[in-house]
């Protein structure tokens, strides 16, 4: 077992506000790096929200999986064997 750490869908675009180009980032938080890809790879949600933000806001977007430093499932880490003494 291993530990895993709450990993957040980073959405990050630009758009124009009053002529001033603004960097937007939306943050959608998932238990663990596993669960953020299966929503960013293989869901219709994330394709169809990436192709969205793409036609409406340009090429100028980004979509990846960030972990974090907080930690959602510790590694289970059995205890140490206690030293045999050899005589």
């Amino acid at each position: 077992m291993f530990t895993q750490y709450v990993t957040a869908l980073v959405i990050s675009y630009v758009i124009t506000i009053g002529g001033e180009p603004k960097v937007v980032d939306s943050v959608t938080y998932f238990q663990n790096a596993e669960d953020c890809q299966q929503a960013f790879q293989h869901t219709n949600v994330g394709e169809n929200l990436y192709a969205h933000l793409r036609r409406t806001y340009g090429k100028r977007m980004s979509m990846s999986c960030e972990p974090t430093n907080i930690v959602s499932k510790p590694m289970n880490i059995p205890p140490p064997r206690p030293k045999i003494m050899e005589e």
